[in-house]
């Protein structure tokens, strides 16, 4: 399989002392199939590097060439430190079509983090396809569970999850 890359957008900040941003897009294609992967990245802090919008691509089939469209909103909150922002996407929805162009039902993925610090750890994550919806709640072990020298991060204790159909 041989793939062709490219890099566009490189960002600086030259006043700010954080140097490199990063790129605002990277591209892509597998020589070999013809399929394309296109993809936006945000420069802004403290979203550097996290993806926005994601594209597939390949010439004659799906919607205009396109098989799938990803568009991620990006939130920050308080991270574990009192300096430190926990930056993630809060939502993604994404749009995809079958190689004949019909469309598939848009998939809407929400993700709430209500941990105070923050670890990354998602307390409830609901995705929504057509007219269902799934929705997961996670509870974590906290610190006081464990001794200090035991505490793992992340721990589940436990995860509800229910499906819901108008």
């Amino acid at each position: 399989v041989t793939s062709q890359y490219r890099y566009g957008g490189l960002k600086l900040d030259p006043n700010g002392g954080r140097g490199n941003l990063g790129f605002r897009w990277t591209h892509e294609k597998n020589l070999t199939t013809g399929l394309e992967e296109y993809v936006e990245y945000s420069t802004k802090w403290p979203f550097l590097g996290m993806a926005t919008k994601a594209y597939t691509r390949l010439d004659g089939a799906g919607n205009g060439g396109l098989l799938k469209v990803i568009t991620n909103t990006l939130s920050q909150g308080e991270g574990s430190t009192s300096y430190s922002k926990f930056a993630y996407v809060s939502k993604s929805v994404e749009e995809s079509w079958d190689l004949n162009g019909a469309q598939f039902p848009t998939i809407t993925s929400n993700f709430q983090y209500a941990h105070d610090p923050q670890y990354g750890d998602p307390t409830r994550v609901s995705v929504t396809s057509g007219n269902v919806t799934k929705t997961t709640e996670h509870q974590y072990w906290g610190r006081s569970a464990f001794s200090n020298d035991a505490w793992i991060i992340g721990r589940l204790r436990s995860a509800t999850v229910t499906t819901s159909k108008p």
